[in-house]
């Protein structure tokens, strides 16, 4: 959080910095004009993580700030908490904060979107005031391989006549000659004949299913008392079962990856259906829900997943 504090204080001085406006009187106080910022900690976030967004907005001392309207959610977050207001007053200025926790939903780049504050000066007057929107990033968990790299720059040729030309047309003449030297060694390499891998044998659909139907079970029995590790449980076993059985890297993307994912051939008419599962499980593991409300949708999600998972692939000679 030191960088938020750094960023704030500096929006502060800002803020309490002299305003336009009538000049102030020898040795009185410099005037301050009301203002505000939106403070997003930290601006590029990782999906599923939390983040603390800031709302400060300065004002003369004595000033007051009616309770924040917020708007609607950026899609890329949730709203997770809302703090109470707390103001910090010093003899130039008084800032006003509400403290906002988030927690990343989506991958993109998104905008908080601009809020309206009106301020209350001492006499009642209203002062409207304007917060800028504030852009931040939600990135995956996965890391990009950086891309390749030319080994040199492309550059103009020399000038006809540049004493250069010659040394430069004898290097690049030598690098030619290494890369094709290096590029005869790799195909012969490639030649050799290696090592024969054994290919890994499917996994038995119903020996994936019997363990998909006891994590379930324990799930379901856990649920009665804590609805959300529950729902990490069944989100984890289904996972599973998506990669060992269909090979779908279900383990290592997120919801919203996978449903940007080509269709698999064997879930061609169920697909929708798992992204779907995969999307309440979230909705419960990220999102603030009663206990009682996690629990019901906990128990939804389970009896979706033996009928739409289990009981859909079992086929007729297969013993549950």
């Amino acid at each position: 959080m030191s960088r938020c504090l750094v960023l704030l204080c500096l929006a502060a001085g800002l803020a309490c910095s002299p305003g336009e406006g009538p000049a102030a009187a020898p040795g009185a106080p410099a005037p301050v004009s009301p203002r505000g910022t939106v403070v997003l900690e930290p601006p590029r976030i990782e999906i599923g993580d939390t983040a603390i967004l800031e709302i400060a907005v300065v004002t003369p001392p004595g000033w007051s700030v009616p309770a924040l309207s917020l708007p609607e959610a950026p899609e890329g977050v949730w709203i997770l908490e809302v703090g109470r207001p707390v103001v910090e007053q010093s003899p130039t200025c008084w800032i006003h904060r509400t403290r906002l926790r988030v927690r990343a939903r989506r991958t993109g780049s998104f905008r908080w979107p601009a809020l309206q504050v009106e301020a209350r000066d001492e006499r009642g007057g209203a002062h409207p005031i304007t917060l800028p929107e504030r852009p931040f990033q939600v990135v995956s968990v996965l890391r990009e391989p950086p891309g390749p790299r030319p080994p040199f720059s492309f550059r103009e040729p020399p000038a006809p006549g540049s004493p250069a030309a010659p040394w430069r047309a004898a290097a690049a003449g030598a690098l030619l000659a290494l890369a094709a030297v290096g590029l005869v060694a790799r195909v012969r390499r490639a030649r050799r004949p290696g090592p024969v891998r054994a290919r890994k044998p499917a996994e038995s659909g119903v020996l994936l299913g019997r363990e998909l139907e006891a994590q379930l079970a324990a799930a379901e029995e856990r649920a009665r008392s804590d609805p959300i590790p529950a729902a990490d449980q069944v989100s984890a076993a289904l996972r599973s079962y998506l990669s060992r059985r269909h090979g779908l890297p279900a383990l290592t993307r997120t919801t919203e990856e996978l449903a940007r994912r080509p269709t698999p051939f064997a879930l061609t008419t169920r697909w929708s259906s798992v992204v779907e599962l995969l999307q309440l499980l979230d909705r419960v593991r990220f999102q603030p829900h009663s206990p009682g409300d996690a629990r019901r949708l906990v128990g939804q999600a389970i009896g979706r997943v033996r009928r739409e998972v289990l009981e859909a692939e079992r086929s007729p000679g297969e013993q549950p």
